[in-house]
């Protein structure tokens, strides 16, 4: 019986302790507030007014009718484009993430900590260390190629 009740004490101790050790993060205020995460909107946006300038373009040099020929020629034509959009998107979220986990794990390691949460998935921590301002300070020294 002691010894369960040694072993329980144990678990609820290293428990206590590990979630001393958790980090949130908030990476939406990171996105909307730093330099990369500006230049990642711009970036997207930039493109897609390309892109649909392009498809503008398509149009007016493919003036509407009722042949289904056309029609088609013109919805193909966008999908294309969009899969584009959709490929360029990707290529700059994913290059922006990476950017941004390397600084979170640089700042869990300097500060000691297990892990780090995204502060708007965690509903509530006994006792949590909000690490967004470092992050975002690493960030902003951060190049990120989009």
């Amino acid at each position: 019986m002691k010894k369960v009740l040694l072993a329980l004490v144990m678990v609820v101790a290293l428990a206590s302790a590990a979630c001393a050790a958790v980090g949130v993060v908030d990476v939406n205020k990171i996105r909307l507030e730093s330099k990369n995460g500006k230049a990642l909107t711009d970036t997207i946006l930039a493109a897609q007014a390309k892109l649909d300038k392009q498809l503008q373009d398509f149009r007016k040099a493919n003036p509407k009718t009722d042949d289904q020929a056309t029609r088609e020629k013109i919805a193909r034509k966008f999908q294309e484009l969009q899969t584009q959009m959709n490929q360029f998107e990707a290529k700059c979220n994913q290059a922006y993430s990476e950017a941004l986990i390397k600084v979170v794990n640089a700042e869990i390691k300097k500060q000691n900590l297990e892990l780090a949460l995204p502060a708007h998935e965690v509903i509530a921590v006994n006792s949590a260390k909000d690490i967004t301002a470092a992050v975002m300070a690493a960030f902003q020294n951060t190049s990120v190629k989009f």
